[in-house]
């Protein structure tokens, strides 16, 4: 079986914070790998004594190396060569004659290898230690990479040797792939890695030998490759190019559509209709043994000989045209394993998948939501559309009161979405054609307003706001004068409210979302928190009027008054200029002063906004 390399499984671990840690445990000398980057492109080699296959990854013959026993790490053992028989040896076994090199009392003076020489400096204690090089067998490179093989849950182990250095080597692994690596792979300091991998993909290692002072890197790469085939599966289209209805068949016959909506008896198709057919073969970990970058020829065939069966290698799919209508069963064959399709031939009936007749939809104002309406029967392809109750279209990308603004369909998938703005309850259809065949599934949205962010506040002379004149604070800490009411009403933008000393103002405000919607009932209910209303001014008589939803501000003295409204977490103000009406009674003039200190009435809760709000709706809603 032809076999490509399953994209990796990618997780790149912090290289550079294995090159810390190891920098760290060499310096406070605890014996951890050493992972120092290296731009050096090195080689590998095995201690294991056997031969192992590897090849680089730009797809070169594989290099069979027959890997030696791990290297002393005593270098004085290695200088001391095997004594042998020699002539010139004296009868006590003494060499009579000295090596070239060694004084006359049999001593070298030339050091042995890896200890340093005396120094002829006489102001300096020892001479620098030799720096070797550390090296790999193999060359390798991050684009070029030695490739090993292993089959998904096999084991998987194999030694790393380099050679060189001032001293013992110690070993360091960096996971190219990141951390999924953990899961299937271990390793140690002393070159060895390990592990039983389960999923297919590849696996990216950096392997690092150090002797602390020098460093150098090879780079790997394990392919995990498929187990031997254990279920099948099929998967059915409609259509070659994919679209739904579409079915997946497993191998007991079950038949699933896409999108849901539970098990069906038989894959339906139209007479003179085709189906599209590819096997879906799984190892014991459910890797994929085939696909259309593995291609497998399978075999299919009818229990009806008249239909015409072809095979397609390019897509790696069967084409089956069904020439009679009836019950028939397709049996599919693929790396050794055999399933069957039931498959009916008639005219089916397009129908929504599920069981309810409706789909209700619930979302939170500037919260994006999709849904996704499938169907199942269709035998032309399956078209999508909007209609209200009575058969007319709606048109989403218009304004329209009766669905919710910022609405999308797909017309091929049957996906609703949008991020609507407007908090409401809206019913429509969603209508599917495929072909003569229509049918529609009534919808439910409701759109709920989101947090308050703000008060819209009214003020007026008397509870109701009744009266050609009230004054509006909204949005962007403006306050407005607005004359008249309905589409008539202007505005004007004021800096604080008139009134005579004395007299008395009605604050009626509501908690408002980001985009304009009431998160409070508009005629709230006994028992429902109320706004809380205090003044700059403690001698101002504040009375919250549970009848009407209205707080009273009488203002016995005269001078510019704070007014604070809070509700819900959101506040506002608006400033109130008292004329003043006469002298006191003793002749001294109106008082003027800003008393802070008297209690100030109120309490949390809901609001009613009044015709007030109607007109700031309609200008919203109307631009």
């Amino acid at each position: 079986m032809k076999q490509s390399t399953p994209p990796a499984l990618r997780r790149t671990a912090a290289f550079g914070a294995t090159v810390a840690l190891v920098a760290v445990s060499s310096v406070i000398g605890i014996g951890t790998t050493a992972a120092v980057a290296d731009t050096a492109e090195t080689s590998a080699t095995s201690t294991s004594g056997a031969a192992t296959t590897a090849t680089t990854g730009d797809g070169t013959a594989p290099t069979t190396v027959v890997e030696p026993a791990a290297p002393t790490t005593d270098p004085a053992t290695d200088a001391t060569p095997t004594p042998t028989a020699d002539p010139a040896d004296t009868a006590d076994g003494t060499d009579a004659t000295p090596a070239a090199g060694d004084t006359a009392d049999g001593t070298d003076p030339t050091p042995a290898a890896g200890t340093p020489a005396e120094s002829t400096d006489p102001t300096s204690d020892a001479a620098p230690a030799a720096d070797a090089a550390v090296t790999w067998d193999q060359p390798s490179s991050r684009t070029n990479r030695i490739v090993y093989t292993v089959t998904a849950g096999s084991d998987f182990s194999h030694q790393f040797v380099a050679h060189g250095g001032d001293g013992p080597l110690e070993y360091g692994f960096a996971p190219s792939i990141g951390f999924d690596a953990l899961k299937w792979f271990s390793w140690g300091d002393d070159g060895l890695l390990s592990g039983k991998p389960t999923v297919v993909g590849a696996y990216d290692f950096d392997v690092l030998a150090t002797d602390t002072r020098n460093t150098a890197t090879q780079y790997v790469r394990i392919i995990v490759e498929p187990g031997a085939a254990e279920t099948i599966g099929a998967q059915v289209y409609s259509h070659e190019d994919g679209h739904n209805p579409s079915w997946f068949v497993s191998a007991d016959g079950d038949v699933d559509p896409s999108g849901g909506g539970g098990l069906v008896t038989a894959v339906p198709v139209a007479p003179g209709g085709s189906l599209w057919t590819s096997a879906a073969v799984f190892d014991h970990y459910s890797n994929p043994l085939n696909g259309t970058e593995m291609p497998s020829e399978s075999v299919l065939t009818s229990s009806d000989p008249d239909d015409v069966l072809v095979w397609n290698a390019d897509t790696n799919t069967w084409k089956t045209t069904f020439t009679a209508r009836g019950d028939r069963t397709l049996t599919l064959t693929s790396e050794g394993l055999t399933m069957t399709i039931p498959v009916s031939v008639e005219d089916p009936t397009l129908a929504f998948v599920g069981s309810p007749t409706s789909n209700d939809v619930r979302t939170t104002a500037g919260k994006a939501f999709s849904e996704q309406f499938g169907t199942t029967g269709g035998i032309e392809p399956v078209r999508y559309s909007l209609q209200y109750s009575d058969g007319s279209e709606a048109d989403p990308t218009h304004a329209d009161a009766r669905i919710p603004d910022h609405l999308t369909l797909d017309r091929e998938t049957g996906v609703l979405s949008g991020t609507p703005t407007i908090a409401g309850d809206y019913r429509f259809d969603v209508v599917a054609t495929s072909g003569t065949q229509t049918v529609r599934r009534e919808v439910h949205v409701v759109v709920t307003p989101g947090a308050t962010t703000h008060l819209q506040t009214f003020i007026g002379p008397n509870p109701q706001l009744l009266g050609n004149t009230t004054w509006g604070y909204v949005p962007g800490d403006q306050l407005i004068r607005i004359d008249g009411t309905g589409e008539s009403a202007t505005h004007e933008d004021v800096d604080s409210i008139p009134v005579r000393q004395g007299d008395s103002l009605y604050v009626k405000t509501t908690p408002m979302d980001a985009w304009g919607n009431a998160t409070a009932p508009v005629e709230p209910a006994p028992g429902d928190p109320a706004p809380k209303v205090t003044s700059s001014i403690g001698s101002d008589q504040v009375t919250f009027l549970p009848s009407v939803w209205s707080t009273q501000i009488r203002f016995p003295h005269a001078s510019v008054h704070t007014i604070t409204v809070a509700l819900d977490g959101a506040t506002s103000t608006f400033d109130v200029s008292v004329t003043p009406v006469s002298s006191s009674s003793d002749g001294s003039l109106a008082y003027t002063g800003a008393d802070e200190s008297g209690p100030l009435a109120g309490a949390l809760g809901l609001l009613a906004s009044g015709a007030g709000l109607l007109v700031w709706r309609l200008r919203r809603r109307h631009g």
